[in-house]
């Protein structure tokens, strides 16, 4: 093989796994949420043990959770994909 082939091939070859690094990089990304609030009556009195329940359309994936002492909750970790 002459010097030019080895260099191209070495290029051809370099090209390629930089592609597949590039590739898999948006793959390895994954975006969650965190969803917090504090629930409230109509007075505006915090609501302890309420229920709260949050559905990822684009999943179906359900999350329930129900409310402290003040009212608040936080979900962890929602998927948003």
């Amino acid at each position: 093989m002459t010097r030019s082939l080895q260099a191209k091939s070495f290029l051809a070859v370099a090209f390629a796994i930089a592609l597949v690094i590039l590739a898999v990089e948006p793959a390895a990304a994954q975006s969650t949420a965190r969803i917090e609030g504090i629930v409230t009556d109509n007075s505006g009195a915090a609501v302890p043990g309420a229920t709260v329940t949050a559905t990822n359309l684009g999943t179906n994936a359900t999350r329930i959770v129900v409310t402290d002492t003040n009212g608040a909750y936080t979900m962890l970790a929602f998927c948003s994909g």
